[in-house]
């Protein structure tokens, strides 16, 4: 991301008022609000590193999540185009490992939020038994929400269509921010 854009310290707390079968997480947001993520109970906090918060589903897929605050008070900071390019860019560099031979975004539209994400299939697993800690496909994209802030999120996982990847697109699809209070 350019300079200027400050990562964010996360705290973690867990609401009450979830279903069975959804944690909301939230994230208090200095001068923000609340980021809200309803993310499916069944994956797991599985720490942070570099600013990045992890998750790991049952079947071992890999969430990382990462927000960005728009501390500058930009535009253009979660505005569709930009995330495009950020995103193409983002994914060049896979495309010389991939079975892909283009990044195809795709959109992700929320009550509050609009981004893009793509899917790529590692050409070096394809047909290939993974090792324990090798994924045979990636997702990765960007979200805005409101202009206020901007998740970067990443999914790891053996397939590009599993249920967890469509769990965690569904969770950054509903991703909102409560307001401070």
């Amino acid at each position: 991301m350019r300079a200027g854009l400050a990562l964010l310290s996360l705290l973690l707390v867990f609401s009450s008022d979830a279903r069975a079968d959804d944690a909301r997480r939230r994230f208090r947001i200095a001068g923000a609000g609340t980021l809200v993520i309803p993310l499916r109970e069944t994956w797991n906090a599985a720490g942070d590193k570099d600013g990045s918060l992890l998750y790991r589903a049952p079947g071992g897929e890999m969430l990382i999540l990462t927000v960005l605050q728009n501390k500058e008070g930009r535009s253009d900071f979660t505005a569709p185009a930009r995330l495009r390019q950020e995103l193409e860019a983002a994914g060049k560099p896979h495309l010389e490992h991939t079975a892909e031979k283009a990044i195809d975004l795709v959109e992700i539209q929320g009550t509050s939020n609009t981004g893009y994400y793509f899917s790529l299939t590692d050409s070096n697993l394809v047909g290939k038994e993974p090792g324990p800690s090798e994924y045979r496909a990636i997702t990765e994209g960007m979200l805005g929400v409101k202009n206020e802030l901007l998740l970067k999120f990443t999914v790891l996982s053996q397939q590009r269509d599993a249920t967890a990847v469509q769990q965690a697109l569904a969770a950054m699809r509903s991703a909102s921010l409560e307001p401070l209070r």
